[in-house]
């Protein structure tokens, strides 16, 4: 089996994961919503609980689905780039214009990571914290990366285009 064909089952398989884990994430917030307890939200370091039904943890919440809804859209372009792929167009319009599309997204993903973790601490705890760990390191890159390959790919489908002009 090519390894273009086992990229695409695994980020297809992961991007059905992470579709579930976001509908989940979802109902367990309206759920949350309706029968109020005690809980600790995302991004807290610290063991205290909060009152689910509380305005505070409810919007950390939703920056918490709006995080994994735009990590879902950047792995969504990469399903739809790799279909591409493992069918031999390398350089179509659609593969390049979904690397960049991916690679904004995951940089806009770290951004709002980054302001998440800083909001809420603010938010909920009266405190400033940064800690980095490494999703807040590893987003951009990828990101980077798939602009870099953007910009390949581009520069590839013109000398192809170019190649294709003089035979």
């Amino acid at each position: 089996m090519k390894p273009i064909y086992i990229l695409k089952k695994l980020i297809n398989f992961y991007y059905y994961f992470v579709g579930f884990g976001i509908g989940i994430s979802f109902i367990s917030l309206l759920y949350r919503f309706f029968v109020p307890k005690m809980i600790n939200p995302h991004f807290l370091e610290s063991e205290t609980l909060y009152s689910s039904d509380s305005i505070k943890v409810t919007v950390t919440q939703l920056l918490y689905i709006a995080m994994l809804f735009i990590f879902f859209k950047a792995i969504e372009l990469l399903t739809k780039s790799l279909s591409d792929l493992s069918e031999g167009n390398h350089f179509s319009s659609t593969v390049i214009k979904n690397f960049k599309n991916s690679g904004r997204l995951f940089i806009i993903l770290s951004i709002v990571e980054i302001s998440a973790k800083i909001f809420t601490n603010l938010f909920l705890e009266s405190k400033f914290v940064f800690k980095l760990d490494t999703s807040i390191i590893l987003f951009p890159i990828i990101g980077l990366f798939f602009l870099y390959l953007h910009e390949v790919f581009s520069k590839a489908r013109t000398l192809q285009n170019e190649n294709d002009l003089t035979i």
